[in-house]
């Protein structure tokens, strides 16, 4: 309920809309624009990480609409340098749990749509190989972050 709050009060201070986030006011010289994109591009984070968690531990599809998901994509991928207030292993944290959500979420999407589906991979043993497939990518992703969170914190 507060996931759902939270997201509706977002869309009512527009959050989520396209020409109040991102590269337009980190291009202008205003401190206080500059400032404002940063704690949006946050929010969307935050915002989404939570949705999608919850819609994953719940079992149900996600309340996350595209159009946020592929703006959350397209945030994490443009804030390498760090704004007002946002530290590195920060940000660092942030664009691994987005990465591992959407993972965990395609992961979801192929092992268990359906009950009928799910049932099907298992009697006939295809889980084996959708397992195997994304094991690489957990693995390259473990590596990829965990190895560098242990540079950031020591």
């Amino acid at each position: 309920m507060l996931i759902g709050c939270a997201m509706s009060l977002a869309y009512e201070l527009r959050i989520f809309d396209q020409s109040d986030s991102g590269d337009t006011a980190r291009g202008s010289s205003n401190p206080r624009e500059e400032r404002r994109s940063e704690q949006i591009a946050r929010l969307q984070k935050l915002l989404y990480l939570y949705a999608e968690q919850a819609s994953l531990r719940l079992g149900c599809k996600s309340v996350v609409p595209q159009g946020l998901y592929h703006t959350v994509a397209a945030t994490v991928t443009a804030s390498k340098t760090p704004l007002y207030g946002g530290t590195e292993s920060w940000q660092h944290f942030m664009a691994s749990w987005i990465e591992l959500t959407k993972l965990v979420r395609s992961m979801t999407d192929v092992l268990f749509p359906s009950l009928l589906v799910t049932k099907h991979l298992l009697t006939s043993g295809r889980y084996v190989n959708l397992v195997e497939h994304f094991q690489p990518l957990l693995s390259a992703w473990k590596e990829r972050n965990l190895t560098l969170s242990r540079e950031l914190c020591f």
